[in-house]
């Protein structure tokens, strides 16, 4: 588990009617951060998740004031350096002002991403995703739209 905290010193000038405003901000943050495993001897479970507040200002836009991402792993290992794997994936924000996107305000964001693979040895992997399950914008734009993707990693060494 790791904690931050601190305050940030923002400067942000804006354009209005032919003048110039600067609004400066020292916003506070805190952040969290875990990654937590566990054997259940048959099954290994790995959950790794960030999470940042920042304190919201007036003229401070643009900036969520909760923030996050992490993942949930579900390993099965087997014989022979063989192993099959679930996992799901998470990037999200809270509702926040936004000077240049419509609505004024935009909402709560959720992009949930899944992987299902099988390590064949220590040298390959394969691995199939669905990218973007919810059809979801963050951050108010459409990162990726809902999609399948497969790879197949060769791990070796000369």
């Amino acid at each position: 588990v790791s904690l931050s905290a601190g305050r940030k010193d923002i400067m942000v000038s804006i354009p209005e009617n032919g003048a110039e405003s600067s609004y400066e901000a020292s916003p506070l943050f805190a952040g969290l951060g875990a990654v937590f495993s566990h054997d259940f001897g048959f099954l290994r479970l790995g959950l790794k998740q960030n999470l940042l507040w920042t304190q919201e200002r007036d003229h401070m836009r643009d900036d969520p004031a909760i923030r996050g991402f992490g993942e949930v792993e579900l390993r099965r290992e087997l014989n022979h350096d063989n192993a099959i794997f679930a996992a799901l994936g998470n990037s999200f924000h809270s509702s926040y002002l936004n000077s240049f996107v419509q609505p004024d305000v935009l909402d709560f964001s959720l992009i949930a991403d899944a992987r299902l693979g099988v390590r064949i040895s220590k040298l390959f992997e394969i691995d199939a995703r669905i990218r973007n399950l919810g059809d979801n914008y963050i951050f108010g734009v459409y990162p990726i739209p809902f999609s399948l993707h497969a790879s197949l990693r060769w791990f070796f060494v000369n």
